[in-house]
């Protein structure tokens, strides 16, 4: 047999042609043989694609429901709805989900078991302090009332007694009687206030509206406090000076308003303090200020003055039903207003109220 030494004798090798032939009918026939089975392997390719896009729907199918019926399941919850829960027996990783959110529904429920029962106790609760306060509110009323009586008979006798109708009295008795006259008027008021409270509580009346001159009202108000402010050596300073528009207000409700407010100054102010009434007028409203130089008001107690019941008498050793200044709020806001308070401890209080313009 021949075998070729260089690549020049390569070049001339000749390949039998027999050979060639062999190659090429080999290559047809695997050619003609995958021919002849490419309907069938398309039909199985097609098959398993279908298969597989069907396994994988149904799948997405069971997910999709699976997290509808949990997004069902949370929005029953947000509602208040604790009685539904999840049932998943499929997907070991989607029933663990499932019982944890079960337990959750669960533990809520029993909350919300829980919060109804303490609801449940606490409106019952409410319900018994609410009549208690009645029955507070009732006897207060009923035992002011019953005060009132025999107050006035001793307010008319000791006058009876200044005047000298039952015969001449000397200077210390006449003294003495002036102190219990005093007394009596403090008591008076006293007693009067909680019969007002009682009254606003009640049943709110509407304040009996005319037109009124503010600027005389205040004066009024001035003379009338300024025996006491003398009795105490305080100053009182009229700072309204200007004629101010006429306004819609029930007369005897805001006298009494500043004249609380004039009385609660010179209480808590020391002798020879400053006590002093001005005003500030807008497109809207008018804005009394009633202002003294006195003990001032904490920051803590700022916002409770206006509380019922809340005093700073018991404080500095005063007498004090704490409902002078709630008396006041329920007055200013009957006529559409509002009543707040600015203070500096140690250095002085004032007060102010709006009344809004016809």
């Amino acid at each position: 047999m021949y075998y070729p030494k260089t690549r020049g004798d390569c070049r001339n090798l000749k390949i039998p042609e027999f050979s060639i032939k062999l190659n090429k009918s080999i290559k047809l026939e695997k050619f003609m043989h995958l021919e002849e089975n490419l309907p069938l392997i398309t039909t199985y390719l097609s098959c398993l694609i279908s298969v597989s896009l069907i396994v994988v729907y149904v799948k997405y199918r069971k997910l999709v429901n699976t997290l509808d019926e949990i997004g069902k399941i949370f929005d029953y919850v947000s509602r208040g709805n604790v009685s539904e829960r999840l049932h998943i027996r499929y997907n070991h990783e989607l029933r663990k989900l499932s019982l944890n959110i079960n337990k959750m529904i669960t533990a809520l429920q029993d909350r919300d078991t829980k919060i109804k029962d303490y609801q449940k106790e606490l409106l019952h609760d409410i319900k018994k302090l609410k009549e208690l306060e009645q029955i507070r509110e009732d006897f207060s009323a009923t035992l002011a009332h019953d005060l009132k009586i025999p107050i006035l008979a001793e307010k008319n006798t000791l006058q009876f007694f200044l005047k000298g109708t039952f015969g001449e009295i000397s200077d210390k008795q006449k003294e003495a009687l002036e102190n219990m006259q005093e007394s009596n008027k403090d008591l008076l008021n006293l007693v009067n206030t909680l019969l007002d409270v009682y009254k606003y509580d009640a049943v709110p009346a509407e304040p009996q509206k005319e037109p009124a001159d503010i600027k005389a009202l205040m004066t009024e108000c001035l003379n009338e406090i300024s025996p006491l402010a003398v009795k105490n050596a305080h100053a009182l300073e009229n700072n309204i000076k200007e004629e101010i528009p006429l306004l819609n207000i029930d007369k005897n409700e805001i006298k009494r308003v500043v004249l609380n407010l004039l009385n609660n100054a010179i209480t808590y102010t020391q002798p020879g303090g400053i006590i002093s009434i001005d005003y500030e007028i807008s497109n809207t409203e008018v804005i009394v200020k009633v202002k003294d130089n006195g003990k001032g008001i904490s920051d803590a107690d700022i916002d409770k003055i206006f509380d019922r019941y809340f005093s700073k008498a018991l404080k500095f050793r005063k007498v004090g039903t704490g409902l002078g200044l709630y008396l006041a709020k329920r007055i200013i806001e009957g006529h559409n207003g509002k009543i707040w308070a600015e203070s500096i401890p140690d250095n002085g209080s004032t007060f102010f109220f709006s009344l809004p313009l016809n």
